[in-house]
């Protein structure tokens, strides 16, 4: 992360690194985007994907934005994804980095753990894309956020969003149907993508059962999706 400037040394935050890759999860798999990934999550999940040898860094706006360009000038891309750790932990720093990238027509794309609903309020009208986790509580051995996700995808829905959330083998069905449920009393048009957890190459869950979940999630729901984490398969950040 040598290069960035670090001139606003009034409003900086901690993050983990900006980089190029390829989009590995839900429906806009494949399109290539420049990624924030933020540090620090109010969760502690299972299967998290943040990976654990990089060293957080304070970084200003400025210092964002110049390295978004570098990157940018390099291969055009079409969407900014902010990642993390949880980037709505970052709203105030978020407020001033976004409309400065809003000048490169970039599609601002947010990558959520869908628990922090007044967070996103504050920013909602920087974003294009929002992409949800709906946590199921047998699976990631976090506490329940029912209320939270359904508060999240009640402000999020006039957006252009989706839902994901991750199965294993230690999924209780009770937690998916509770998840359809919440989902369907939003809006039933909203998709749904059900992403296999993996452990590098390896899904852990049964093909058999992603078949039965995506069946039930289609009783209730218009558009139900089975897409694994891509890059574990590939093998890209």
């Amino acid at each position: 992360m040598k290069g960035l400037r670090t001139t606003n040394y009034e409003l900086r935050t901690d993050m983990l690194e900006i980089f190029s890759s390829i989009q590995g999860e839900g429906p806009y798999v494949g399109q290539r985007q420049i990624f924030i990934r933020f540090n620090n999550c109010n969760l502690n999940c299972n299967f998290c994907d943040v990976p654990k040898n990089i060293k957080s860094a304070k970084f200003d706006v400025d210092g964002v934005v110049s390295k978004i360009k570098k990157i940018n000038k390099k291969t055009k891309h079409k969407a900014v994804s902010l990642t993390g750790g949880e980037p709505l932990l970052q709203t105030r720093f978020l407020k001033e980095l976004l409309p400065k990238l809003g000048k490169f027509k970039f599609k601002i794309y947010l990558e959520t753990n869908a628990t922090l609903p007044e967070n996103l309020k504050s920013i909602l009208k920087y974003i294009d894309v929002i992409s949800a986790d709906i946590k199921l509580p047998s699976v990631t051995k976090e506490r329940p956020c029912w209320r939270e996700h359904l508060d999240f995808i009640k402000i999020a829905s006039n957006k252009n969003i989706f839902v994901k959330t991750i199965v294993s083998k230690k999924l209780k069905i009770g937690d998916f149907k509770k998840a359809v449920s919440l989902l369907r009393k939003i809006d039933a048009k909203v998709p749904l993508v059900i992403q296999p957890a993996m452990n590098r190459k390896k899904v852990l869950i049964s093909t058999n059962r992603l078949h039965r979940l995506q069946r039930y999630a289609l009783k209730f729901l218009k558009n139900v999706l089975v897409i694994p984490p891509t890059q574990k398969i590939i093998g890209v950040r």
